[in-house]
């Protein structure tokens, strides 16, 4: 009798492992150089060149202040201020003839059309 040994089957392709590990090593080189291009962007130069060296401006982050209005200082002034300048009438530029107007009349008249 002639018994060969039984080969076991391949679960997985060669040349579909070889792409997937291509694949892999491409994402990972690619995310890779991105995450340096953004450091090299995001780096602050040291020395004299830093102040002559403006950053770019999509990538300047501002703070935000996040205090509740009315627990700052003079707050509810503030408000009540805000609000008499949002009814009330005044000169904003006297020789030019402009004036401040309340803003429901304001909305009055853009709604119209017509002053």
């Amino acid at each position: 009798m002639n018994e060969r040994p039984l080969q076991q089957p391949m679960f997985f392709a060669p040349a579909a492992v070889a792409v997937t590990l291509i694949t892999f090593a491409g994402l990972i080189a690619c995310g890779v150089g991105g995450a340096l291009v953004v450091e090299r962007q995001l780096r602050v130069p040291a020395g004299p060149a830093a102040a002559r060296t403006p950053r770019p401006a999509a990538l300047h982050i501002q703070t935000l202040d996040q205090t509740l209005f009315g627990m700052r200082a003079g707050g509810l002034e503030a408000k009540a201020d805000a609000a008499r300048r949002l009814s009330g009438y005044a000169w904003v530029d006297r020789r030019a003839g402009v004036v401040h107007i309340p803003i429901e009349r304001a909305m009055d008249i853009v709604a119209r059309g017509t002053p």
